[in-house]
């Protein structure tokens, strides 16, 4: 925990008009304290009038005050110590990664990815159906080459810091390792590729610490390794508390009657909890998932439960209008589900909008999918959780050579927080192939009155 003299700091300079300082009291990458000095503490007091470093504050008491801002550390440069620094190169200190036989994973819900250092990055899932012998689905993120990471920087760039990057809430100094060359893509038209991240962790092995797709077919990938931590411009070090010292001025307290009171209430309460507290769990869901709420409450009304009926009964006529669509995911891809007309993933960025259709729905098309998939007819009423419909004719696939198509699981979910809580979540089973989830209490009446088609008719 942050000394609480810092906390009292954010308070104190946000309501105040300083100078032009370059200090920022709300960065978290440089940790101050305020030391309250005597009067008289600073020399050449009209110089320091037009010090950008300095402030005059004054308090909601009026109590008026002087700092002075420790110097900001340049960042603009390397250290003298980076720049002496004759020991191997990155390249160098990473090759014992590269020369090893073993492999680094990072298993998550669905892929399982594999990272050969210094050979190539690859995510498979192994589809496994039925009485049929299963098949590997699989694809190249990229492949090391040495000529695309082993050329010297440009002699302007001899001087500049190495580029950061935030990793546990850290600033961690990161050397990037490019993989090209991947499994072609079939919605950018260009291969895959990967900039791997290394960066010093003294216990890491080559752990694959978060793995993300920033853009179609593109990843980023974070490695923990401790083979970088005797280079001086990766190996971390504590990061020292700088002191903003405070003079009181026109004889004002040595320190603020609101920062001895606001610390005399913090040690009572330590020791003085008569109230009790509510505390509220926080519940973290799979990255698929996205939970939709409404910005009201039906059941708050002024008609009781009436209200909150004739709103549930209007929501699920909406729903099945098509007029209610559900949007949900995280990440690149967002998903939208709107029912009895389409679902959709896509992506917007600097107002254009990509879109990739994955099924639109059919009666003729979902009539012939349950005729060829008995086992996906709604259960009888007592056993029924869940109703599924068939979604067709989606985009045109390269992968799999057919058009797109997803299977919708309208669920009923019971005990949940919120009657109106609506949870939407995507998985890709094999290429191209969807199974959309939706479950919410308020659809758990809507399932039961499906036929024996899984089809409900307003």
């Amino acid at each position: 925990m942050k000394p609480e003299k810092e906390v009292f700091l954010v308070i104190f300079v946000s309501i105040f008009t300083s100078g032009g300082t370059d200090f920022n009291p709300f960065s978290d990458d440089v940790l101050h304290t305020i030391n309250w000095v005597p009067a008289a503490s600073f020399p050449d007091e009209d110089n320091l009038l037009n010090d950008e470093d300095s402030l005059l504050l004054t308090t909601n008491n009026k109590e008026k005050y002087r700092c002075i801002f420790p110097k900001p550390q340049s960042s603009g440069s390397r250290s003298q110590e980076e720049l002496n620094h004759n020991g191997p190169s990155e390249e160098e200190l990473l090759s014992p990664l590269y020369k090893q036989s073993s492999c680094s994973y990072r298993i998550e819900s669905y892929w399982t990815y594999e990272l050969c250092h210094g050979k190539y990055l690859r995510q498979y899932h192994e589809v496994k159906e039925s009485g049929k012998k299963g098949h590997l689905q699989e694809y190249y993120l990229g492949y090391y080459k040495k000529e695309d990471n082993n050329q010297e920087p440009p002699v302007e760039d001899a001087q500049k810091p190495h580029k950061k990057r935030k990793v546990d809430n850290m600033e961690l100094t990161y050397y990037q390792v490019n993989f090209t060359e991947g499994t072609k893509c079939d919605l950018t038209g260009e291969h895959r590729k990967a900039r791997l991240h290394y960066v010093c962790q003294p216990d890491g092995k080559g752990e694959v610490y978060e793995l993300k797709e920033t853009s179609s077919c593109e990843y980023e990938v974070v490695v923990l390794t401790a083979l970088l931590c005797s280079h001086p411009a990766y190996k971390t070090a504590d990061q020292p508390v700088q002191g903003i010292r405070c003079e009181p001025l026109d004889g004002s307290p040595r320190r603020p009657k609101s920062l001895d009171l606001l610390e005399l209430e913090n040690t009572q309460g330590r020791y003085n909890r008569k109230q009790t507290q509510e505390v509220h769990p926080v519940i973290q869901r799979p990255q698929q998932e996205t939970v939709q709420q409404p910005s009201w409450d039906p059941s708050k009304g002024s008609h009781g439960t009436d209200l909150k009926s004739s709103t549930d009964q209007q929501l699920l006529n909406d729903f099945l209008k098509g007029e209610y669509c559900i949007q949900g995911g995280l990440g690149w891809w967002k998903h939208e589900f709107c029912y009895g007309k389409h679902i959709i993933q896509f992506h917007e960025e600097g107002g254009s909008k990509t879109v990739i259709t994955l099924g639109v729905w059919s009666e003729g098309r979902h009539l012939q999918w349950l005729g060829e998939n008995p086992s996906k007819r709604p259960k009888p009423i007592k056993e029924r959780k869940f109703i599924s419909h068939f979604y067709g004719a989606g985009d045109y696939c390269d992968i799999s050579g057919k058009p797109r198509h997803a299977e919708v699981r309208i669920k009923c979910k019971e005990n949940a927080d919120s009657s109106h809580a609506v949870s939407l979540y995507l998985v890709e089973p094999e290429s191209c192939v969807y199974i959309l989830v939706v479950e919410s209490p308020i659809l758990c009446a809507l399932i039961d009155k499906a036929d024996n088609n899984g089809i409900v008719k307003l």
